[in-house]
């Protein structure tokens, strides 16, 4: 059973996902990017895809945790890819309402690892939080803090 706190790491990696992938999906896009941009759809398409890169390394890189060893050196390989999930999410802060085409594009690219990625990430932190986070302080602060 999943217990409180495994539930709430799901959920801020859910909710991080969703805001940070989801969010220009949701928002007028202005006509400042518009007209800055030509053709917005690859840079969107690209950075989708960059973000799915990140977390599937995301959860490979917590998969092969197995010791407080390759704890602690998880806990150190997630901080540079939260950082360029964040430099993503504030890359896409600005573009608002895709056309329908665009968002097609990144759905197709999201939604099957959004899939994949749910029941891998649950396994995964129900391991990671049954062995205590392998007795890595580091490893458990990061993924209590985000």
């Amino acid at each position: 059973m999943l217990s409180y706190h495994h539930f709430n790491n799901m959920m801020k990696y859910t909710l991080l996902i969703s805001s940070v992938l989801l969010s220009p999906l949701c928002a007028a896009q202005s006509a400042d990017v518009i007209e800055a941009t030509a053709d917005p759809t690859p840079d969107v398409v690209a950075m989708a895809e960059e973000m799915a890169e990140i977390l599937t390394h995301t959860a490979d890189v917590l998969d092969g945790v197995t010791d407080k060893s390759s704890a602690d050196l998880a806990a150190t390989a997630l901080a540079p890819l939260k950082e360029r999930a964040q430099a993503i999410q504030a890359a896409t802060s600005g573009m608002e309402n895709m056309d329908a085409a665009t968002q097609e594009k990144v759905m197709n690219i999201l939604l099957p690892l959004f899939s994949a990625l749910s029941e891998r990430m649950e396994k995964i932190l129900q391991r990671l939080e049954a062995n205590d986070y392998y007795g890595s302080e580091a490893l458990k602060s990061f993924m209590l803090e985000n």
